[in-house]
């Protein structure tokens, strides 16, 4: 016996499926991160016609050479160009109405008042959830030109080729309360100057205390901020206002904390930051200065620096090295060390219950009379480090003797886990080289970088014959005044499997 046919389901209303089908589709983009893919999910979205936004963003997507332009940070000056369009006889205004019409889905937008400036920046709101990058070049302008976008941009670049117009960011502090980044590119101002170092005052102590911005880089003009991350970036003002005494201690969101300084007089000011570090929860330090300026007394500093994990040294001198027993990772570059120094960080290597990388690249000692290099005491060195917590060692070889003294060392090395050395080796003999490779055991990986590719290819076949695993790649070091890099090779050993 037949029953009653089933009840057939109620069919959505033209609303309520165009709701449903455009929240689904906004839910579905924001998984969606190439702009070619966007183009075609919209291009097979049912009933598309009747969500107003999304209709107009195929149409932005259609409409510009690069979809990239548009998805998923809209570059709404890049959209404006005129090289942008494919559709050369659209007039502005129609591109304005496009651009209105699907604001409440792009959620990213950039504008670069170098390229064009999109007009309903001055008279079209935006979405709550919408954020703006903005890069402009006088911030007296950013009023008239994005009045009612300024509230919602989170990142703002400012390229002043003479400091004009740095008065004015206070005012611009206020009209962009949501401000996370901010960079400040200045090259042809004077630090100085008496109008920069009258606001530094004010913008310092501001920013210490009161600003939300979480990422900072300034060039050419002395900054301070409130941040995560501080560049300081030659800047002799600021370096010397942030080890001062009399100024606040660094704030306890303050992790990573970059310094450069061209001046030889720098060590005194960045000693005084090393001092503050004693109180601060900074775990990341890099330092960049030149050949001659001596940084032992703020290494020494950093011995009390409790929560110091990382430490980066560039250019400079180093007569001791402090035990810094909470470091992680230690990368010197390009550095002049004492004996003295040299001895204290493999000391460091051999007793550190948490340091896992060492690199000492392009390092150098001063040999005087010494009738023995003290690099021999990082050999020496390596199997204890790399039976505690030590994973890399990476530094660079010119001495046979250092060499024999690392393959002597790679024949005691036992750890349970992976471990790598990597030396830049450009200058030993392929007698040395081999040599390396036949000490290689199991767990270690050893990286070699040599000048020629016939080296690297007569280290291949050394290490096939020992049974190696073996690969090469080129390595690509660009120098200052040249337009072409310098090609080396480096070379992976390791036990396979």
């Amino acid at each position: 016996m037949d029953g009653p046919p089933p009840p057939k389901r109620a069919k959505p209303t033209t609303d309520a499926g165009c709701l449903l089908t455009g929240a689904l589709a906004r839910h579905v983009m924001c998984y969606l991160r190439d702009a070619t893919d966007v183009k075609r999910f919209l291009q097979v979205l049912p009933r598309l016609r009747d969500d107003a936004p999304l209709q107009s963003l195929l149409a932005l997507l259609q409409r510009v050479h690069d979809p990239s332009v548009v998805w998923p940070i809209a570059s709404l000056s890049d959209l404006y160009a005129p090289s942008a369009s494919s559709a050369s006889s659209s007039s502005p205004a129609g591109l304005d109405r496009l651009v209105q019409v699907a604001l409440p889905v792009l959620r990213q937008l950039h504008v670069n008042a170098f390229i064009a400036t999109p007009p309903i920046a001055r008279y079209v709101p935006l979405m709550a959830n919408t954020t703006v990058s903005a890069l402009v070049g006088d911030l007296r302008e950013i009023e008239a030109t994005y009045g009612l976008w300024a509230p919602q941009i989170t990142s703002l670049s400012v390229t002043d080729p003479q400091c004009e117009t740095w008065p004015h960011l206070r005012r611009v502090l206020a009209l962009c309360p949501r401000l996370q980044s901010l960079t400040y590119f200045v090259w042809r101002g004077s630090e100085t100057s008496r109008h920069v170092t009258m606001d530094i005052s004010w913008l310092a102590e501001y920013m210490m205390t009161q600003s939300s911005l979480e990422n900072v880089h300034l060039t050419g003009l002395p900054l301070t901020t409130e941040a995560a991350t501080l560049n300081v970036h030659e800047m002799p003002p600021l370096l010397r206002a942030l080890g001062a005494a009399s100024r606040p201690l660094f704030p306890p969101q303050l992790t990573c904390l970059h310094l450069t300084a061209v001046d030889y007089h720098a060590a005194n000011d960045i000693t005084a930051v090393a001092l503050k570090l004693q109180t601060s929860h900074v775990r990341t330090l890099d330092i960049r200065t030149v050949a001659l300026c001596n940084l032992t007394r703020a290494v020494t500093a950093l011995g009390r620096a409790p929560a110091l994990q990382s430490l980066t040294l560039l250019h400079g001198v180093l007569d001791d090295f402090a035990p810094l027993t909470s470091l992680r990772r230690l990368h010197l570059s390009s550095m002049r060390l004492s004996r003295r120094a040299i001895m204290a960080i493999a000391s460091l290597m051999v007793t550190s219950q948490c340091l896992v990388s060492v690199t000492l690249d392009n390092c150098y000692h001063d040999p005087h009379d010494d009738a023995t290099s003290p690099f021999l005491a990082l050999t020496t060195a390596l199997p204890a480090f790399f039976g505690r917590a030590g994973q890399a060692l990476a530094m660079s070889v010119q001495d046979v003797a250092v060499a024999a003294g690392f393959t002597t060392a790679m024949y005691k090395i036992s750890t349970p886990k992976s471990a790598t050395l990597e030396l830049h080796a450009s200058a030993l003999p392929m007698a040395a080289l081999r040599a390396l490779v036949s000490a290689i055991g199991c767990g270690t990986t050893l990286r070699l970088v040599v000048r020629t590719l016939a080296s690297a290819e007569a280290l291949m076949a050394h290490a096939t014959r020992r049974q190696l695993h073996a690969a090469k790649k080129p390595m690509y070091e660009w120098h200052f005044g040249r337009s072409v890099p310098d090609i080396k090779y480096q070379v992976a050993c390791s036990h396979g499997g």
